[in-house]
């Protein structure tokens, strides 16, 4: 089971290799968002499902199984429209340790 194509770059990517490597394998679109529906599916049909680190432990019918290949998602940070000068500040850092691979300023 993985998001249906065109919800996430990433999980497109996931799709197209499988698709390319594993042609047996039988991909189901689900939809782009998770809810208790969608884990419970997965464990009455007994499918794997492609989900993030942070769904681990959300079911007590599934297993997360780290993959060992280099998929990388993307992130971003979500805020109000008007935000304060602490908070511009604590933004302006982030950017200036994530440009900074060192990490040398962000310890």
């Amino acid at each position: 089971m993985i998001m249906r194509q065109g919800s996430s770059r990433v999980n497109d990517r996931i799709r197209s290799d499988i698709e390319a490597d594993y042609p047996d394998i039988i991909i189901e679109d689900i939809a782009p968002h998770y809810s208790i529906r969608t884990f419970n599916r997965c464990v009455e049909k007994n499918t794997l499902l492609l989900s993030l680190e942070c769904w681990n432990g959300v079911h007590p019918g599934l297993v997360s199984v780290p993959l060992r290949e280099d998929y990388a998602l993307p992130y971003g940070i979500l805020t109000a429209g008007t935000v304060s000068a602490e908070l511009e500040e604590f933004i302006r850092i982030l950017k200036e340790c994530l440009s900074d691979r060192a990490g040398a300023k962000c310890v």
